[in-house]
């Protein structure tokens, strides 16, 4: 019964996965995240924040706080991905630049993809993890997709409209895998109520989002908080397909809790950001319309 829930986990996470990145390539246009990403500078502080900076901060994190074998393996494998799907809707709540953190979430999500198989095993040195299984089960399930949906709305640009299902099926593919991961697991998820876990996926969103923000100084408020909140969100969906299909149910386990943790912790200081910041900064040429932030993160 367990094998047979751990290979529907498996099957839901990637289909949820590949869905939500065909999503994402269908929504917007090529030259979109090209406009978006022409500020080179903030580009490359977020590039620092998120595959520098977190990873050395998630390796810190699971050396001093006292997490067992499986929990730092979780803190590791999500400091070491990034590109989250949710960072457009993280900017809408903060009122940040929408174009641009779809653009960066773009960008990282490619990056990830040849960047976690390469440092996986540096950081992970104990654990046997293969770099070409890494990489492939990345480019089928995130990099092939995107590419699809991007290649498809160029092509045909009415398939934007189909972004909104695509997204539907990707949340119930994920919510079927998680699920069956869940009642593996679930004897140890309970465990980890009050674990320290939780402590260390809030201590690694907190400490990224500060990461992000003060790098990103230089840069116009509102593309300075979707740095911060890209540093934050990590790639929860690559996380937990590496973890399904490279690690034990333990460690997915840990992942998922790790996971909630971090979308908690992320969705508050997003509406904080927004909160803080009353909206539209005054002088800011990159803060998008009313219209267009409606047109691009609802396409």
């Amino acid at each position: 019964m367990d094998s047979t829930l751990h290979f529907i986990a498996q099957v839901g996470i990637l289909a949820g996965v590949f869905t939500s990145m065909l999503a994402v390539g269908a929504s917007v246009g090529v030259d979109q995240i090209l406009e978006s990403l022409r500020d080179t500078r903030t580009l490359l502080l977020a590039l620092v924040a998120n595959f520098l900076a977190v990873p050395l901060l998630a390796l810190f994190l699971a050396q001093v706080l006292p997490l067992d074998a499986d929990a730092r393996t979780a803190v590791i494998l999500l400091g070491a991905v990034a590109g989250a799907p949710l960072l457009p809707k993280l900017a809408e709540l903060s009122s940040g630049h929408i174009p641009f953190s779809i653009g960066l979430m773009v960008v990282l999500m490619l990056a990830t993809v040849g960047y976690a198989p390469l440092v996986l095993p540096l950081l992970l040195p104990h654990v046997t993890v293969a770099p070409g299984d890494i990489a492939r089960s990345l480019i089928a399930s995130m990099l092939l997709p995107l590419g699809i949906g991007l290649l498809g709305r160029a092509r045909y640009p009415k398939i934007a409209g189909w972004s909104p299902e695509l997204h539907r099926v990707s949340g119930a593919g994920m919510a079927i895998g998680l699920t069956a991961g869940l009642l593996v697991g679930w004897q140890n998820l309970v465990t980890t109520i009050g674990s320290v876990i939780f402590v260390g996926a809030a201590f690694l969103g907190l400490g990224a989002i500060a990461i992000g923000w003060g790098l990103a100084a230089p840069t116009v408020p509102t593309m300075r908080r979707v740095v911060a909140l890209g540093a934050g969100m990590r790639n929860f969906s690559a996380a937990l397909l590496v973890a399904s299909r490279d690690f034990g149910g333990e460690t997915l386990v840990m992942t998922m809790a790790a996971t909630i943790m971090l979308i908690v912790v992320l969705a508050v200081a997003a509406g904080e950001m927004g909160r803080g910041m009353g909206g539209r900064v005054m002088g800011d040429p990159y803060h998008p319309t009313p219209s267009s932030g409606r047109s691009i993160s609802g396409s």
